[in-house]
């Protein structure tokens, strides 16, 4: 075994490396484009405003004009309302979802709550990517790995090519909030790939537990093309000693499987002792959209070799879920649509449910998901500067992880793995 004093240096090592910043926290507020501020800090930010006086200024109202505007959705309120008005007076749950309205500021996030408050959607119209928590244990939690929102995503493959939206210069990104749920939008001279949000409350359960994505696919030039889709989950539940990275109906998944759209499996899920994430494999839903696409396979593998992946990874069944040095132990689900001709003028819809545990979902036929609305409000967090982390400083995140399980014993390194990771450490000393 290797010396746990020895790990902890590495381990400091590795923050110094970071450093150029007084604590890792800033490290992440200079480089990362995704705000590092707790919730406690984020409801105590709300609180503030909504203590505000009549006539007193919003802070989203003086932002420099320099800044790149992106879209924050609030609610329409049914009449004219003073600003001082707290949230706790919006329409009830049952009432229908109302058009919301924009208001422009300096960020570059979509912030939205459901109306019941379970879920949180963060949306970024410069990169692309999603993230979506829900409220365990009186603060907001990921479902999936949020540190870089980026890690998971989804890709087109046109006539041949992958192209990774919110990092192909082919496409445009914006988000649509023309309807009632939020949207990211990604545009190109042929065609247009749009995600809707739709908050979800599942079959037994009392409370929203999750969100609906549609992704749609729309052919706009005159010839027709050939297009797939595939969606990268970077899912971290399941992850750590004495849990298993996924299990579904009748399945548990420790290494890697490649599993068929066709194999009778309705769901997997990922789950530790305080949360869990499902997803769908098929689509619950009781009225079925004819220009939907099932996916032909679902990828459960190790993260890095199917991020790095253009398009299809090779399968080799029961391999584990590490990658050495930079992923180890990092599950991930990724959904494949094979290509199929789409002519001009037409659409593919693409539907996956991610939500908390609910196997009662896929037994009960009347109503098992019904979709809720959003409840809006513009979050008091200024962005971080317009910086894409450097992909050095993403690995060495992957190196502190894995120094981190190893401390908490989830995992066990040996010599020769000690000597790669100082190796890649002393690499980027300088």
């Amino acid at each position: 075994m290797i010396p746990k004093k020895k790990v902890i240096f590495i381990f400091i090592l590795i923050l110094l490396i970071l450093g150029g910043c007084r604590s890792f926290r800033s490290y992440l507020e200079k480089f990362s484009d995704f705000p590092v501020r707790s919730t406690e800090e984020v409801e105590q930010r709300q609180a503030r405003r909504n203590r505000q006086q009549p006539g007193q200024q919003q802070p989203s109202q003086q932002q420099p004009v320099q800044q790149q505007p992106i879209i924050i959705i609030q609610q329409q309120p049914a009449q004219q309302q003073p600003v001082q008005q707290q949230p706790a007076q919006q329409q009830p749950v049952q009432q229908p979802a109302q058009q919301p309205v924009v208001q422009q500021t300096g960020r570059n996030t979509t912030v939205a709550n459901d109306r019941e408050g379970f879920v949180r959607l963060i949306l970024n119209d410069r990169t692309g990517s999603f993230s979506i928590y829900h409220l365990a244990d009186q603060s907001f939690k990921p479902l999936f790995s949020s540190r870089d929102p980026r890690t998971s995503f989804t890709s087109v493959l046109v006539d041949g090519k992958t192209h990774r939206l919110g990092q192909s210069k082919t496409f445009n990104i914006k988000v649509d909030n023309s309807g009632a749920n939020p949207a990211l939008v990604f545009q190109s001279s042929s065609l247009t790939v749009t995600q809707v949000f739709s908050p979800v409350k599942t079959a037994s359960s009392p409370i929203t537990n999750g969100i609906m994505i549609t992704t749609s696919v729309r052919n706009t030039s005159d010839k027709e093309v050939s297009v797939g889709l595939k969606m990268l989950i970077d899912t971290h539940l399941g992850e750590g000693r004495g849990l298993n990275s996924f299990t579904t109906e009748n399945r548990v998944i420790k290494n890697e499987l490649l599993l068929r759209g066709n194999a009778g499996e309705k769901y997997w899920l990922s789950k530790n002792s305080s949360l869990s994430l499902m997803g769908s494999i098929i689509n619950p839903m009781p009225v079925r959209d004819p220009y939907a696409r099932e996916p032909d396979f679902i990828h459960f593998a190790n993260w890095k070799r199917l991020s790095d992946a253009p398009w299809k990874m090779r399968y080799i069944e029961g391999r584990s879920f590490n990658n050495f040095p930079f992923s180890m132990g990092d599950s991930a689900v990724c959904y494949f649509y094979d290509p199929a001709l789409l002519q001009s003028g037409h659409f593919f819809n693409y539907t996956i449910l991610l939500t908390t545990e609910d196997a009662l979902l896929y037994s009960q036929t009347d109503n098992p998901v019904r979709i809720g609305g959003w409840l809006n409000y513009i979050d008091d967090v200024r962005m971080a500067d317009e910086v894409e982390p450097a992909p050095d400083h993403i690995a060495l995140f992957r190196v502190q992880d894995l120094l981190d399980q190893f401390i908490k014993g989830e995992i066990v390194l040996n010599e020769n793995d000690m000597a790669e990771i100082e190796r890649i450490i002393n690499m980027h000393r300088n």
